[in-house]
């Protein structure tokens, strides 16, 4: 028998796909904040299953959990911490809703959460002016890496995780610096300059790395574009108003929002060109009177989901044309949004009867560069096509094209002759089809 990339081979007891609901997490902000539910499927509106807080900030999902950063209260951050719930138990509608609650503690006041791994996040601890190392298979704070004063949003690029170092907790003066850290070493490597008060950080789809920088909150907002293969700049995009985040389009299009609660506008560019296309002065509006953005996210079928006061709206993200409206609590902000693609796994003694054909892994490491490794299984004897296309659907790589036995294979991508972006890998095994958005950045 052929062995190349054969590693495992079915027991009774093997990890396979679940066909569950695409579901929308937000948190409902104020003095009773919580966390919302929205199926997407069926339209269903949970609009608190689970207290949050004290001042949520951050949501994530990582494999099947989601994760919940709360500062804490007062500006101390008293009684801060990571909140984790199982996105099963919500979609089973499993009450009381289990949490696993990490503490943090006080004068930290947790930011931002970014996972490396499955098993390794860092999050940013704004009064303390450190990143700590989360391990995820405990639940525990390890180590501490000092970095620039009052960090805020992170991200991770190219081995790197930057760091976005928003103020002085002790003067209140706007901050102008991202630091540098490397993932092997979890060392600062350098900083970087930006323009006034960078609060997050995102990856376009050329793995390129976007500064948030809302200014004095003055309408001076400015986005600042890395090369994270050298950390060099490569331009500046003045979007201007008191700009917080960016979202990115499959076609590298970047919106923002305006912070003034008088406005209900988008704010854009071209990510690729740096071209500005909508400015302060010449937005997208939205529909007349709408209450201002509180946040904004793009998933990766490009559906736009807006949050504001008392309600959540769906667009398409290439065209912005309204889909569809959750209206919510009237007197609550919603942001902190996330999406759970509906893709988990689960163990076959736990779904009597169920057996899909395969199961497509996300890949290891992502981002990555040049190499990452991409692991699927197969249930029954078939034959399997895996390729990689790129975000115009034009074929790069044929992984796997040929008959499988059951089993768990892992094959290699080498994209040293690929320039960085976003990559899809696309499995098709008998009537059933899968993929996963893949990031190269070099």
């Amino acid at each position: 028998m052929k062995k190349a990339i054969l590693l495992v081979l079915f027991l009774s007891i093997q990890q396979l796909a679940v066909g569950l609901p695409k579901a929308l997490f937000a948190i409902r902000g104020f003095s009773d904040q919580s966390l919302v539910y929205i199926n997407l499927q069926t339209g269903a509106v949970k609009d608190s299953i689970a207290a949050l807080g004290p001042a949520a900030n951050a949501l994530v999902i990582q494999g099947q959990k989601l994760y919940v950063v709360n500062s804490g209260g007062s500006f101390i951050g008293l009684n801060a911490s990571i909140q984790i719930f199982d996105i099963l138990d919500i979609l089973n509608n499993v009450q009381p809703l289990p949490v696993v609650a990490v503490s943090v503690p006080d004068n930290k006041n947790p930011y931002d959460i970014v996972f490396l791994s499955d098993d390794k996040a860092y999050i940013s601890y704004l009064l303390d002016s450190s990143i700590v190392v989360f391990n995820a298979l405990n639940n525990s704070l390890g180590q501490r890496i000092q970095v620039g004063l009052g960090p805020e949003g992170l991200v991770v690029a190219n081995g790197k995780l930057y760091v976005a170092e928003a103020f002085d907790p002790a003067t209140f003066a706007y901050g102008t610096t991202v630091s540098v850290v490397s993932t092997s070493t979890d060392s600062v490597l350098r900083t970087l300059t930006v323009h006034s008060n960078p609060q997050t950080i995102q990856l376009d789809t050329l793995g390129r790395v976007h500064v948030v920088s809302t200014g004095a909150f003055d309408s001076t907002g400015r986005v600042s574009v890395f090369d994270p293969a050298a950390d060099t700049l490569v331009g500046t995009v003045r979007l201007g108003g008191n700009i917080s985040d960016v979202v990115f389009t499959s076609e590298n299009v970047g919106y923002s929002s305006d912070g003034f609660p008088s406005f209900a506008g988008l704010l854009a560019y071209n990510a690729t060109t740096l071209d500005t296309i909508r400015t302060l002065n010449n937005p997208y509006p939205f529909a007349p009177a709408s209450p201002a953005p509180a946040a904004l996210l793009v998933d990766e079928g490009d559906t736009m989901y807006v949050g504001r006061f008392g309600s959540i709206t769906l667009y398409d993200a290439l065209t912005l044309d309204s889909l569809t409206r959750f209206d919510l609590n009237p007197a609550a902000p919603y942001f902190g949004l996330t999406v759970f693609s509906g893709e988990t796994t689960t163990d076959v003694a736990a779904i009597e009867g169920v057996r899909p054909d395969f199961l497509l892994y996300q890949n290891y490491p992502n981002p990555f560069n040049p190499s990452t490794k991409i692991q699927y299984t197969v249930s029954n004897a078939q034959l399997v096509n895996l390729r990689v296309t790129d975000i115009l659907g034009r074929e790069v790589a044929v992984l796997a094209n040929r008959m499988h036995v059951p089993g768990t294979y892992i094959v290699s991508l080498n994209a040293h002759n690929l320039s960085s972006g976003t990559y899809f890998c696309t499995m098709h095994a008998g009537n059933s089809v899968s993929t996963r958005k893949l990031i190269l950045t070099k």
